[in-house]
């Protein structure tokens, strides 16, 4: 599993690195309150270079919609626990076989 770097800014993961990594899971870390992350260029490095890699979320905003909407054939995309209310709980479990 990666830690997608800076919460998943579009500086902090060139092409190049994800090109030098293979990895099924990514974990992106961030509420996108302050800076907007995910960054979709960030995310998009990792879709063109890695054989259909799972994005694992530990929120679920409106900066992680298109994400979440466009998963399919390319990645794929693990949220949150869902709670009772329809809302999402905060964090992730990952479990790594």
């Amino acid at each position: 599993a990666v830690k997608v770097s800076h919460h998943g800014s579009k500086n902090n993961t060139s092409l190049d690195l994800c090109r030098r990594i293979r990895a099924k899971n990514w974990l992106i870390s961030t509420n996108g309150a302050q800076f907007k992350h995910p960054h979709p260029e960030c995310l998009a490095r990792i879709v063109v270079t890695q054989q259909k890699p799972v994005f694992h979320l530990n929120y679920v905003t409106d900066f992680t919609t298109d994400l979440i909407e466009g998963a399919g054939e390319r990645y794929s995309v693990r949220l949150p626990r869902r709670l009772p209310d329809g809302s999402y709980s905060e964090g992730i479990t990952v479990r790594l076989h």
